[in-house]
């Protein structure tokens, strides 16, 4: 709304450019109370409490524990550990939204 591009909020709101894009459309439309009428959430994740818990405890610990090669987190080496250990194959926004959630 204040003029900023697609893919630099797309960007800072951790969502893909077609999400941004579709929102903007709705806004433009609707307004931001169309927007806020979608509400949050969607579906329930495959993942439990205890599941979630599994991940933010990794998340304090090195990725190195994990096979990788330094102690940096990133998306992909943390979509790959739930991959491995739950076997679900989240998307790597999804799995920024996690972290970003825990």
């Amino acid at each position: 709304m204040a003029g900023e591009g697609i893919d630099s909020v797309a960007r800072q709101l951790g969502i893909s450019t077609a999400s941004a894009k579709r929102y903007k459309a709705i806004v433009e439309v609707g307004g931001l109370d169309a927007l806020e009428s979608m509400g949050v959430g969607g579906r329930k994740s495959a993942l439990d409490a205890q599941a979630l818990e599994w991940i933010a405890n990794s998340l304090r610990g090195s990725p190195v524990a994990f096979g990788f090669d330094s102690d940096q987190w990133t998306d992909g080496r943390l979509q790959s550990v739930i991959q491995n250990r739950f076997g679900i194959d989240f998307s790597r926004v999804y799995v920024r939204q996690i972290t970003i959630d825990l």
